[in-house]
């Protein structure tokens, strides 16, 4: 008896809501076993899927990834991974992607597993080779395991063909199975499993235990990623599973751009159909890729493109892969600054499927000066339509500094980021940079709690000229706490000649840089009493063109440090006046109020007075400050706009400021 079935589901997933159509064929065949097309009838030993539980902050997690490819490698079809994002591990920091599905967690919590990475054999129980009492075994065990799988026998043949349009991103997969002998279950399940190979992205560990899946930019490619379960957490029940029964289903469904917010590359996903006992034992698998486009060239990385220049223009190359089937001859190189005009490189040669060229195009020149994006495209392989656009572009942000920005300069990343002119600068390649929070209604935030230590990331603000201007300074506000002892460094450089050296000016690290107690959180949302006001003196660059101004984070893989409130300007009255006291005033220019700093290497009384240019004292205050950095609110509400000075005795000595009310 034939049975025809059509299911369109709806599917609300937490992350993205999604409709799947599903045409779903059951042919439950038990008279006319030899209606099968793909599946054999011969009974075969057990095929093998090893489900790996990891993550992106799973520092021993790639060493799985390579033992769980070399089992894979060394049993061509015969053994699928599914690696599945799951767990503490998995969860992103700020800014970074999350692999993570709504599967994960449930198929994790049935195997029992204490430690990452973990993975199971089928969803069997090893007996001596679990963690504990589960079905979940560490990475040690994982070849042994299947060596002992593949030698038992199969009530169960399973085999899929997949196909997909490109152009509609429709895919059809064909699953048919057999049963060679009965199960020991009156009622199985087949589940199938999109997953994707080739997702680039961050990974702890990668360049110590699996560097050869490191990519030239440092970050990782995650391979056999589960990216959605088309049949749902379980499966589709089978009813009949006794010997000779025939069974099959063609899943019609559409792929999307993305699931759950990362993308889809048609070209690197496999489908895989296994079979279980209730929703543990699988009986039995088998995958199949979906077909490569026939013409699918794209832009693998793009190189000599700096974070910045002073001279307006680069010469940049582009590496490009032939993804598709054809093998390649023709392709063209679009490339251009975001705003400019388009220049093409027509590139004619020969690249059979998956080789890839390092090309050089030609000199680029800014018509303008300021940050922007540089962006590369390929369009139109073997003169006809690319297949599979996904691949096509990849964009850079350069800082083309062909003449300084009017100081002063402020900035609160209320908005976009990398606002303005600023340029952040990845500058070791590890795939995390800074990026935009929403503490203190916008901030910078360096994500140290997941940067392996030693790896350097620059915020680079936009040259400034200080001509005709005196008493420079920068001011910011930071707030970092420390995930235990950590010496996570921020440093502020400057350069007077676009880079070619640099000037560290100010630098704090460790227990010196934390404004609040150490946490084994991670640190994001920082209260107002963890926000400490910096200044840092300019005055050696007074009436100087071309100030170029970095701050530089430096990991040690602690925790995270934010930063905000930018501000350059004139009239700072920053003093550095002995090795006993430091003075500094901010804001200045004030309006309502500022904030007189003394730090001093004794306690003593201070006493603050404030003159107009008339000689007049128009404030007086006095305060007691102690060994250390102090900070004095002064309440400048009853002042005129105007220039005034800044008496302050401390340590027995008198100092002088200037201040400015602007309102």
């Amino acid at each position: 008896m034939d049975i025809l079935i059509h299911i369109f589901a709806s599917i609300n997933l937490k992350h993205k809501p999604m409709r799947i159509l599903l045409s779903v064929f059951f042919i439950a065949c038990t008279m006319f076993a030899f209606s099968q097309t793909i599946v054999s009838t011969t009974p075969a030993n057990k095929n093998v899927v090893i489900e790996e539980f990891t993550g992106i902050h799973c520092g021993y997690c790639p060493d799985g990834h390579k033992i769980a490819q070399q089992i894979i490698n060394a049993n061509p079809g015969r053994v699928w991974g599914i690696n599945i994002h799951q767990g503490s591990y998995a969860s992103p920091g700020a800014g970074e992607p999350d692999y993570r599905t709504p599967f994960g967690d449930a198929i994790a919590g049935q195997s029992g597993l204490t430690g990452y990475p973990a993975g199971t054999v089928n969803r069997h129980l090893f007996a001596g080779l679990s963690q504990g009492s589960g079905t979940a075994m560490s990475r040690g065990s994982w070849t042994s395991a299947t060596t002992t799988a593949l030698g038992e026998a199969s009530c169960v043949n399973v085999a899929v063909d997949a196909d997909v349009d490109y152009l509609t991103r429709q895919a059809t997969v064909l699953v048919e199975v057999y049963y060679t002998s009965s199960s020991a279950q009156s009622s199985n399940f087949l589940n199938l499993a999109l997953i994707q190979d080739y997702i680039k992205g961050p990974q702890s560990g990668a360049s110590t235990y699996n560097p050869t899946m490191v990519t030239t930019d440092g970050q990782y490619w995650h391979m056999h990623m589960l990216r959605e379960l088309i049949t749902g957490q379980w499966g589709i029940e089978i009813t009949n599973t006794t010997a000779t029964t025939f069974w099959d289903s063609t899943f019609v469904f559409t792929i999307p751009s993305d699931y759950y917010g990362i993308p889809v590359d048609i070209s690197n996903v496999e489908l895989v159909a296994f079979v279980t006992e209730s929703h543990q034992e699988i009986l039995s698998a088998h995958g199949d890729h979906l077909p490569l486009p026939t013409k699918d060239a794209g832009v693998i990385s793009i190189a000599n493109v700096p974070a910045y220049t002073c001279a307006g223009t680069f010469t940049p190359s582009v590496n490009i892969k032939n993804f598709g089937s054809d093998t390649l001859t023709s392709v063209d190189i679009v490339y251009y600054l975001e705003g400019e005009t388009p220049a093409t490189y027509n590139w004619v040669g020969s690249l059979p499927t998956g080789s890839d060229a390092d090309v050089v195009l030609a000199q680029v020149t800014s018509s303008s000066s300021g940050a922007v994006n540089f962006i590369v495209k390929t369009e139109n392989p073997n003169l006809s339509t690319d297949m599979n656009t996904i691949n096509d572009s990849t964009i850079n942000r350069v800082g083309i500094y062909t003449a300084s920005n009017a100081a002063p300069l402020t900035e609160d990343f209320a908005s976009s980021f990398p606002p303005g002119d600023i340029v952040a600068y990845d500058a070791t390649n590890d795939g995390i940079n800074w990026i935009r929070a929403t503490a203190n209604g916008g901030s910078a935030f360096i994500n140290w709690y997941n940067i392996s230590s030693g790896r350097t990331d620059d915020l680079i603000l936009p040259p400034l000229d200080f001509t005709g201007m005196s008493n420079m300074a920068l001011s910011f506000v930071v707030a970092y706490r420390q995930y235990s002892s950590e010496n996570d460094k921020l440093q502020v450089d400057v350069s007077t000649n676009c880079g070619t050296s640099w000037t560290t000016l100010w630098t704090k690290s460790g227990s010196a840089l934390s404004t609040g107690a150490a946490t084994t959180s991670p640190f994001t949302s920082p209260s107002a009493s963890e926000w400490r006001n910096e200044i840092v003196d300019l005055t050696s660059y007074d009436n100087t063109d071309d100030v170029l101004i970095r701050f530089r984070a430096t990991s040690n893989y602690g925790n995270n440090l934010l930063l905000d409130n930018i501000n350059i300007d004139a009239n700072m009255s920053v003093l550095d006046v002995d090795d006993n006291v430091s003075l500094s005033l901010f804001p200045n220019p004030a309006d309502n109020a500022t904030t007189l700093r003394i730090e001093s290497n004794q306690s003593s009384d201070a006493l603050i007075s404030i003159y107009n240019t008339l000689g007049e004292m128009v404030y007086s205050s006095s305060t007691y400050v102690n060994n250390g950095v102090n900070e004095v609110n002064l309440n400048t509400s009853g002042l005129v706009n105007g220039m005034y000075f800044v008496n302050i005795q401390v340590v027995e000595e008198m100092y002088n400021l200037r201040l400015s009310i602007a309102r």
